[in-house]
């Protein structure tokens, strides 16, 4: 297996993605600031505005991503998992993750959620789109809810200036 880029980060899609209607569940899940690409906030500024996304964006600059996820070229689509989906990890895989002694794991993991592909504008179609890890995510649109790989993307579109973020139920582990 391919490894793109040895130690980044992150998740993308764009375009079909971005015109779906966010999600908000509650009013924790709004956001901090409007995610508006021209205002310059790249995708490091809109994971630590989002109150949801507070483990991934701390797992990101564990990996060293920060640096990656701050370029303006190339365009990145992250599918960033929320806090909730952290949960659901078996227990003390995030405190692997964490752990500075497995950071090959945690880079292999953060950049598994990170592509440097664009959806097409007008729609979701199915797709298979390489990571930054190397690994493919198989995106498909199923009755009005677009999946990648096993996750949900419950709220869609929020967008930097180098990208966009897209935010999943469930973290993405790589066969390794």
């Amino acid at each position: 297996m391919k490894h793109r880029l040895p130690a980044v980060l992150l998740l993308a899609a764009t375009g079909g993605l971005a015109a779906c209607a966010p999600k908000y569940n509650t009013e924790r899940d709004r956001t901090v600031f409007d995610h508006d690409a021209a205002s310059g906030n790249n995708l490091i500024d809109v994971l630590d505005a989002e109150l949801d996304l507070t483990t991934f964006a701390r797992l990101v600059k564990l990996g060293g991503a920060v640096q990656v996820l701050q370029t303006e070229n190339p365009f990145f689509t992250v599918f960033a998992p929320a806090d909730a989906a952290f949960d659901a990890l078996p227990a003390g895989y995030l405190e692997k993750l964490e752990d500075p002694a497995n950071k090959e794991l945690l880079t292999a993991v953060v950049t598994y959620h990170v592509t440097e592909e664009k959806m097409p504008d007008g729609g979701v179609p199915d797709a298979v789109f390489e990571s930054l890890y190397g690994n493919d995510l198989n995106l498909a649109s199923t009755g009005g809810e677009i999946v990648v790989n096993d996750a949900k993307v419950v709220r869609a579109g929020l967008e930097a200036s180098n990208g966009v973020v897209h935010v999943i139920d469930r973290v993405l582990i790589p066969q390794q």
